[in-house]
């Protein structure tokens, strides 16, 4: 059932409009489609005022949806990545030295000093025979760096202690490093947490306004099934104007000479031309300019045209004078050749004379 005073669909058993709290008669028809039965100036005002305010809702609600959205998308590209779990490296347990091994690497440690002594002595017994110089104080620096040698490089083997100690400090790195992967995992559980709540209450959020947008749209939709309004002047700017005619009395109906449709369609083409003579205002100084190269385009090309004229103006006289030449040759030579035919006539004549006497 139908408000006659503000249009807003109520309820079948509804005594009192929701909207503006009119008493709503039982026996009220709705208003069919494409008629309207007379509404007084108030009625029209009421009528506008509702759908203006379901309007205005509309678009606040519409940019809270792109904003919100916005937010989510955001939000989304802002959670933190997943760190890469630690996989942690296979360890192997040291092998310790046994008493055999001691001793062994001992006996090799005693070879290994004693081979290289050995070698320099015959060198310096082989030496001293055959040159006879006394070589005693370089070999015994020879001996001793050869010994030196052999007993570091034996030596060099790890004992178990350092064996030990070095695998229990690897054991301990590898630990550490699990410890700090599982706080990191940690932190970013609970930021992942955090970001997906927040999330979460903007999607609450979200639903809310989008069915608040939808019952605004229903009732907007109800108010405009009554057929007072064109399709056309369907929108929030239409409709504010409507209100501001009736609300100032400039007019009581919607048709006619005199109605709300025609007087905002004058002020719109008003409007446009407000808008084209702004715009040429505006853009005025770059008019000018666009002018201003126009006209040196012109001048330069008035310029381009006078030059050809005087170009073809020479070549015509070129042309008029070799004419004038080519017909003074021709008259040459028909006066030339005249004075030959005579030359010949005359040539014949002599001939046939001479012919003549001597016969």
């Amino acid at each position: 059932m139908f408000c006659r005073k503000c249009g807003k669909k109520n309820l079948e058993d509804s005594s009192f409009c929701e909207m503006c709290g009119t008493k709503i008669e039982k026996k009220q028809e709705i208003v069919e489609s494409k008629r309207v039965v007379s509404i007084t100036r108030d009625q029209f005002k009421s009528y506008f005022n509702a759908i203006m305010e379901l309007e205005k809702a509309k678009m606040i609600l519409s940019r809270m949806i792109a904003k919100l959205e916005d937010e989510i998308s955001e939000k989304r590209v802002k959670l933190p990545y997943k760190p890469n779990p630690y996989i942690p490296k296979k360890l192997q347990e040291p092998v310790l030295d046994t008493s055999e091994d001691k001793t062994k690497r001992f006996l090799l440690s005693l070879l290994l000093s004693v081979f290289p002594i050995g070698i320099i002595a015959i060198l310096w017994i082989i030496v001293r025979s055959y040159s006879g110089y006394e070589l005693t104080e370089i070999g015994i620096v020879l001996a001793v760096i050869s010994i030196v040698i052999c007993v570091s490089y034996s030596f060099r083997v790890e004992s178990n202690s350092s064996k030990l100690r070095r695998y229990q400090q690897s054991v301990e790195d590898e630990k550490r490093k699990l410890r700090e992967n599982k706080i990191i995992a940690e932190q970013y559980e609970g930021n992942r947490k955090k970001a997906e709540d927040v999330i979460q209450q903007i999607k609450v959020s979200l639903d809310k306004v989008k069915d608040e947008l939808k019952n605004a749209t229903k009732e907007l939709n109800n108010l405009y099934s009554l057929g007072i309004l064109h399709r056309e002047y369907r929108n929030l700017e239409a409709v504010a104007s409507f209100y501001q005619y009736f609300d100032s009395r400039r007019c009581s109906l919607l048709e006619g000479h005199e109605g709300a449709y025609n007087l905002y369609e004058k002020e719109r083409r008003l409007d446009m031309i407000c808008t084209g003579i702004n715009w040429i205002g505006l853009n005025q100084q770059q008019m000018i300019q666009q002018l201003d190269q126009i006209k040196d385009n012109q001048t330069a090309l008035y310029g381009v045209v006078v030059d050809m004229e005087n170009t073809i103006q020479r070549l015509g006289s070129k042309i008029d004078r070799q004419t004038s030449m080519q017909q003074r040759h021709f008259a040459i030579m028909e006066v030339n050749q005249e004075q030959i035919m005579r030359i010949s006539n005359a040539h014949l004549q002599y001939h046939f004379l001479s012919d003549l006497v001597r016969s």
